[in-house]
């Protein structure tokens, strides 16, 4: 068998190593992916953070003015006023009225004593500070805080946790974000052109030509306030006794059986005409019947919104739950934390006492639904 031999010089083939031409074209490949996968990662960085700034706005928002979707009430409905900075959304004001004076706070649970959250009893109502009505955990600091997704602070107004905070004399209330560069706008054009979106203050100006002006109202004036002024008023009251019996004495009304010595009562349990003749009574389906207002106002409860009365007589005719209330001049923009209860005289002595209101059914039914936490039934309210 013959061998072959290789000859001198010659040798199988092997595999050849990258040049440096080569291996500097795939670095360079890399360091492009690498750029373009962290340019991706901070574009989709920054639409989380403006995601989540537009939620918080949101929440900002329900904690004002309540969400009727979850039947929470906000800072307004109970305190009876607009906060007059977020930081009172998130822990005690000092003052119920929001002025810069500290109130007393005798027993030091932080919250000043005039407007704590409690039962007023002759109105059947809750009122008072019950936040915090943001969610939120302490920063560094160990301070509650709730900024825009951005972190964003303001060393000036600390209070607002970073956040444009305003109200006007509407009683419109705008918030605003500086965005990523935690700046406000600039307002020469040629700088403004240059920011992205993420870099531009959020929401943008309402006012195409200043872009430094307000956005939008995050809550309108008429979101939360009612005005009812020289107009009539729709409410729901339920079923009210008309019939109405002189015991102790004979009297055909009220005036008659209280001169005879007697005491004029309704009977509940006649629900019409034909019951209550059968029960020897009198059916006046409109006698001693009135309407008191309620408003939360700094964190109590607050009878006296009438202009020279406290109370507006009503026409009711019996069985029908549904009422129309004549409503006196001047009776203009009550918050949306305005309540109302029906009384009798029942003592005929000219003033409503805490046995006259309306017992056999909540006290108070409401024209705007308080929420979250209260003894009274959410109601539907509209005007004419």
């Amino acid at each position: 068998m013959m061998m072959h031999q290789a000859r001198p010089g010659h040798h199988p083939a092997q595999q050849q190593g990258l040049s440096l031409l080569e291996l500097l074209l795939v670095v360079v490949i890399l360091s492009a992916a690498s750029l373009l996968a962290l340019e991706l990662y901070g574009n989709n960085d920054n639409q989380l953070r403006f995601e989540q700034t537009r939620q918080r706005l949101q929440q900002i928002r329900h904690a004002m003015i309540g969400n009727p979707q979850q039947n929470r009430s906000g800072f307004v409905q109970d305190m009876g006023r607009l906060p007059v900075n977020l930081r009172e959304l998130v822990q005690p004001p000092i003052s119920c009225d929001g002025g810069a004076v500290p109130d007393d706070d005798l027993d030091n649970d932080g919250v000043p004593d005039d407007c704590e959250w409690a039962f007023d009893a002759n109105s059947g109502l809750w009122a008072g500070w019950r936040g915090p009505y943001l969610d939120t955990l302490p920063g560094i600091n160990g301070v509650l805080s709730f900024r825009d997704a951005w972190g964003n602070t303001n060393p000036g107004a600390p209070e607002n946790f970073g956040w444009r905070f305003e109200t006007n004399a509407n009683g419109d209330v705008f918030v605003q974000s500086r965005g990523l560069d935690q700046q406000a706008n600039p307002a020469d054009a040629a700088t403004f052109a240059v920011l992205n979106d993420y870099e531009r203050d959020y929401p943008p100006s309402a006012d195409a030509l200043d872009v430094q002006g307000l956005p939008s109202p995050l809550i309108r004036s008429v979101e939360y306030q009612l005005d009812i002024s020289n107009g009539q008023l729709q409410v729901d009251l339920g079923y009210l006794p008309p019939c109405w019996r002189c015991a102790g004495a004979i009297g055909n009304s009220r005036a008659e059986c209280g001169n005879n010595g007697g005491i004029w009562q309704p009977i509940s349990t006649a629900i019409d005409e034909a019951s209550c003749i059968a029960a020897v009574a009198i059916w006046q389906p409109t006698d001693g019947a009135k309407l008191v207002f309620f408003q939360r106002e700094n964190g109590q409860v607050n009878s006296d919104l009438l202009p020279g009365a406290e109370t507006v007589n009503i026409n009711y005719e019996g069985t029908n739950e549904r009422l129309l209330v004549d409503l006196p001049n001047g009776f203009t923009a009550q918050s949306a934390s305005l309540s109302y209860a029906v009384v009798w005289d029942a003592d005929n002595n000219g003033t409503f006492d805490n046995d006259e209101y309306l017992a056999a059914s909540p006290v108070g039914a409401q024209l705007i639904p308080i929420g979250r936490q209260g003894p009274l039934p959410l109601l539907h309210w509209s005007v004419f």
